[in-house]
């Protein structure tokens, strides 16, 4: 491949890396794709074997020993926001024991919820949001549930 082509393909990883969020995966394949492209470009006509094996094993380098690292220092200023479902009214859209896996309707959409009380969610019954963790909430059953 001309260096020419792994340098498109070098940033296109890069701007797709941008775009998407994919925790410095494509970036650290991106990075590597530059590789053979910077040897191209400085004039060495490696084979096209030789292109793929520098590409390979530069990205597995820099998966191994820079995306971790810069991984970590680029969100270590970063604040977790306060989650603002917290304290949201959900209701069960099925029975949910105490320490059970169910679905709750949320702001018009279904959620898996974990029931963190030391009370049963009735079918229909309402519940407050305790904590959320990626997409799934903690529960806490509402003490006076006329459901």
């Amino acid at each position: 491949m001309p260096w020419w082509g792994w340098l498109a393909l070098g940033v296109a990883l890069l701007v797709a890396e941008l775009s998407v969020s994919a925790d410095f995966w494509l970036a650290v394949v991106g990075a590597a794709a530059l590789v053979p492209a910077a040897l191209g470009f400085l004039g060495f006509d490696l084979p096209i074997w030789s292109q793929w094996l520098s590409f390979g094993v530069f990205s597995v380098v820099l998966a191994v020993f820079a995306r971790g690292p810069l991984s970590r220092r680029l969100m270590e200023g970063t604040k977790a926001l306060p989650p603002e479902l917290v304290g949201e009214e959900v209701r069960a859209l099925e029975a949910i024991a105490p320490g059970a896996m169910g679905k709750v309707s949320l702001r018009g959409s279904t959620w898996n919820a974990r029931n963190e009380g030391a009370t049963a969610v009735a079918e229909g019954g309402v519940a407050h949001v305790a904590a959320v963790d990626g997409v799934q909430l903690s529960v806490r059953p509402v003490a006076s549930d006329p459901a």
